[in-house]
């Protein structure tokens, strides 16, 4: 009669709950961000479900107000070019509004009296992805770059009763976490590559995206 052995039965979730125990531990022992990105993947699967989906097979425009107006500076063409170009390319079926024609129609509009709705009218768009960006700050003392912002990503339905269908606050956002030297480049560069990361976590909340995304903005930065 063969020997018949009785394994212990060990859940699908307390061998995930272990193995993030496990990558967590070493993360802490190496300072490996790329280890705790490999480890979301095992753990986790692939990606992750967008925050709001409704902007597939849409007509959608995005417009960025900053404290002098909507597109009205440097930093805020670079992030409507940047968010308008990650949508198109990842969103499924969506037709971006030209930026260029966004700021030719928010020039209409009197300086501190845009109705986000009504710009979305204008623009004969389905919904209105509105980024309000402030407080933004390059410099972490006289060596270091580091950037940080308040940002506000509201969605606008256009033609809605409730025309408010999604909000996040991006205000957390601060890369690199560690600050990098002013000698790695210019500030026009730096500039370019933070609000180019601020761009890509915004277009998350719209379309996939893969685990552990977040957790590779330092790396993205150190390795340039």
């Amino acid at each position: 009669m063969p020997i018949q052995i009785n394994r212990p039965v060990i859940s699908w979730i307390a061998c995930r709950q272990l193995m993030w125990l496990l990558i967590i531990s070493a993360v802490a022992t190496t300072g490996c961000t790329r280890l705790m990105t490999l480890g979301a993947l095992l753990v986790y699967g692939p990606e992750l479900p967008p925050d709001f989906k409704e902007l597939q097979g849409k007509r959608v425009a995005v417009a960025v107000a900053t404290p002098s107006g909507i597109q009205n500076d440097a930093s805020s063409a670079i992030l409507s070019r940047q968010l308008s170009a990650l949508m198109a390319m990842n969103v499924k079926k969506i037709s971006m509004v030209d930026v260029q024609e966004v700021d030719q129609v928010a020039k209409d509009f009197p300086m501190g009296s845009l109705d986000m709705v009504k710009l979305g009218e204008r623009l004969d768009a389905q919904y209105l992805v509105a980024v309000e960006l402030s407080d933004l700050q390059l410099h972490d003392g006289p060596t270091l770059y580091k950037g940080r912002c308040k940002c506000i990503v509201s969605v606008y339905k256009i033609g809605d009763g409730e025309p408010l269908v999604f909000t996040k606050d991006h205000s957390n956002f601060t890369a690199p976490a560690s600050g990098i030297s002013k000698m790695a480049m210019d500030e026009a560069k730096f500039q370019g590559i933070y609000l180019g990361l601020l761009a890509k976590f915004i277009a998350m909340s719209f379309h996939p995206h893969e685990r552990g995304a977040d957790v590779a903005i330092d790396a993205a930065f150190h390795s340039l």
